[in-house]
């Protein structure tokens, strides 16, 4: 069951290119049932996201967690 979470700065995307982003992502996954399958777009001011200790607006951030059933063969 994977999460992936996109950090963006505000208005980077349209709600198409999220729906259009999400089916890709989806698509990767093609012998999960599609419901497994989680994108969230957080989006965050630019007071809120440092680098370096400097405020940007200039980044993407994707993490992804998998939730695996089982963990090698048993």
């Amino acid at each position: 069951m994977p999460l992936h979470r996109f950090y963006i700065p505000r208005n980077t995307y349209s709600k198409e290119d999220k729906e259009a982003l999400s089916e890709a992502v989806t698509a990767v996954y093609n012998e999960s049932p599609k419901f497994y399958v989680v994108v969230l777009f957080i989006e965050v001011d630019k007071d809120d996201y440092f680098v370096g200790g400097k405020a940007v607006d200039n980044f993407v951030r994707v993490v992804v967690h998998h939730i695996a059933v089982t963990m090698g063969d048993e």
